[in-house]
């Protein structure tokens, strides 16, 4: 009995020991003389404060029968997927954005009998499409995680999302 009790015990600990490690950033620093436990994690950090509600009214802000074009890459990269499933409409990201091309793309989505939306983080990336109507819809500061390929993250960084939308005149 006393095995079992040592075996469950070690698999306990190996579960919750490297969570509480990443979570709270447990660090034993040693100097002349001394040794303490030093926690810097994220357990008592606040990340992405604001960003639901922030896509909610994104998403109030795109009428259900649209379809949305991005014109910024970054934006494509980071709201695209939370455009598409919160706000239930199809989404695109433009790798080449000329008048001529953004025009023929809304031409195509009007002929689909959808609503095109342009999206993008600055008034002057919309600003050459005429006969359209532009008004910034997201204006989000926050704090993300870092981004680390290895090791957890210690620190938050802080970050701006601003969102302007296009839409046709009628």
């Amino acid at each position: 009995m006393a095995a079992a009790a040592a075996v469950v015990t070690c698999c306990a600990l190996a579960l919750i020991f490297p969570a509480a490690i990443t979570t709270f950033g447990l660090e034993v620093k040693t100097g002349p003389g001394e040794v303490r436990l030093i926690a810097d994690g994220l357990a008592f950090r606040r990340a992405n404060v604001g960003e639901i509600a922030a896509i909610n009214d994104l998403c109030a802000a795109i009428p259900g029968d649209s379809s949305v074009l991005i014109v910024d890459q970054k934006l494509m990269e980071q709201m695209a997927q939370d455009i598409r499933g919160m706000c239930g409409v199809p989404t695109a990201g433009l790798t080449t954005v000329t008048t001529a091309t953004v025009e023929a793309d809304v031409r195509a989505i009007e002929r689909a009998g959808r609503r095109p939306v342009l999206l993008g983080t600055k008034y002057s990336q919309l600003t050459p499409f005429a006969n359209g109507t532009i008004r910034k819809v997201m204006s989000l500061h926050t704090s993300i995680d870092d981004r680390l390929i290895f090791g957890a993250p210690r620190s938050t960084d802080p970050v701006r999302f601003t969102v302007y939308r296009w839409e046709p005149g009628q």
